[in-house]
């Protein structure tokens, strides 16, 4: 993971703990995005002033499909995010459940955009996939769990598999020998996964990239549900159907869902566009 950030990812030298600390960076950059998964969601530790770039002047600071993670923003945060945010420039969400919110707190238009990854295609996301050192099975099905599914999920999971003459790939698991991949291996797994059971936004994500088949489960952190992001995700594209039941899906027209993500895409970019000032 560290080497693939050493060699795809350009980074200052700059940490930033304290909003001082950010005054240096206005000189450097024209515009500061801020995004975009869960970068406002409060119930995280780290989650403070610095995650709406408090140090940048007024007018700078946009956000691109800033995620809560969750279906609502708590009465005790209103006065943080409305004094942050009507300083922005322009702001985008991932999420439809809080846009409203947001659009009140902030007092200003707010737009649903796409979640950055799928600003790529999949021929892009195939140069990553590329570089991946990694070894699979020839025929698999990937699981990609931030909870833990209950015993009887992993039977049906078990079932699916055996059925159908599949190994099973367990990202995320610290048990097996895919739990150091890197995100080239990550989304290589993706790309030859025969199909995927996830509760992760962008298990999901990376599923519809790819065009798999694939089932969501639900999950809860800390007793607070953490669909918000995969019910608009779900509601984008009409796939409401993917949600665990214990029972197979049908398969997905993805010929059709690729108009649709390309409408997205556009709406996305543009806003990208008209608030970066590209031609």
């Amino acid at each position: 993971v560290y080497n693939f950030t050493k060699y795809n990812i350009k980074e200052t030298n700059t940490r930033l703990t304290k909003t001082t600390d950010g005054k240096n960076l206005t000189q450097k950059f024209d515009y500061f995005l801020i995004g975009s998964d869960q970068v406002w969601n409060y119930k995280f530790p780290r989650f403070s002033v610095l995650d709406f770039a408090p140090y940048a002047p007024s007018r700078r600071v946009i956000s691109y499909a800033a995620s809560v993670g969750l279906n609502k923003i708590e009465d005790s945060y209103s006065n943080l995010f409305s004094l942050q945010l009507s300083r922005f420039k322009s702001i985008s969400v991932r999420e439809n459940e809080v846009e409203d919110k947001i659009k009140k707190l902030a007092n200003k238009d707010v737009i649903t955009v796409l979640d950055p990854t799928m600003l790529l295609s999949q021929t892009e996301w195939n140069l990553v996939a590329k570089k991946a050192k990694a070894t699979l099975p020839k025929e698999f099905v990937l699981t990609y769990f931030l909870g833990k599914p209950t015993s009887v999920q992993r039977k049906y999971i078990a079932k699916y598999c055996e059925d159908n003459n599949y190994e099973l790939v367990e990202l995320n698991n610290p048990d097996n020998i895919y739990w150091d991949y890197d995100p080239s291996c990550f989304v290589k797994s993706f790309k030859f996964a025969k199909a995927v059971f996830t509760d992760s936004f962008h298990g999901a994500v990376f599923s519809i990239i790819y065009h798999k088949y694939f089932e969501l489960f639900q999950r809860n952190q800390g007793g607070v549900t953490m669909n918000s992001r995969l019910n608009t995700l779900l509601n984008h594209f009409d796939l409401n159907d993917r949600w665990y039941d214990g029972e197979q899906k049908n398969n997905i027209n993805y010929a059709e869902l690729e108009n649709i993500i390309e409408a997205k895409r556009d709406k996305s970019e543009a806003f990208l566009r008209n608030n970066l000032g590209i031609d």
